[in-house]
């Protein structure tokens, strides 16, 4: 069983990403994999995943990420608790949430050692002001990530990379 959370807030802009994210792949009949959208109350995970304790293998969140070196609309991905290396795009990004979702993952397995498999992917954004519009380039970056995630879901191989708009 696969879990894929979109997170965001869906009334700052680019922020809602993660939550478009989901209303996309809600069109799809996507195999044992159930679908969950949270808004900005990321406390709220560890029911989901733990709720379906047994069965998940794999977790993947999908959110907004706020970085100065990569152009906007590019996707990042990692396998939490991977390398320094890896994780080094998400470390230097901002979350714009109040914790981010490495630190709270980080808390989460101190609390629970049965954690599944963990995947991120982060869409670099511009715009977190009050307002419901996608900016262009986060808008096009959507497809490419749902191509990621369908890839995912049929072969069990998450691509860890940073992929740059064209």
């Amino acid at each position: 069983m696969k879990i894929i959370i979109g997170i965001g807030n869906q009334f700052r802009n680019d922020d809602a990403i993660g939550l478009k994210m989901i209303d996309l792949l809600e069109k799809q009949k996507l195999s044992h994999t159930l679908l969950h959208k949270i808004n900005t109350d990321i406390f709220s995970v560890d029911e989901i995943i733990l709720s379906e304790e047994g069965e998940t293998k794999q977790v993947l969140f999908i959110d907004a990420l706020l970085n100065e070196h990569l152009p906007v609309g590019s996707i990042v991905t990692m396998i939490y608790a991977s390398s320094q290396d890896q994780q080094a795009e998400w470390k230097s990004a901002s979350s714009t949430h109040e914790i981010g979702i490495l630190e709270y993952l980080s808390l989460l397995t101190k609390m629970n050692s049965t954690l599944p498999k963990i995947y991120l992917m982060g869409i670099v954004v511009k715009d977190i002001e009050y307002g419901e519009t996608i900016s262009q380039e986060v808008t096009e970056s959507k497809k490419k990530a749902h191509e990621m995630i369908e890839e995912w879901v049929k072969t069990d191989n998450f691509p860890v990379k940073i992929v740059k708009p064209e």
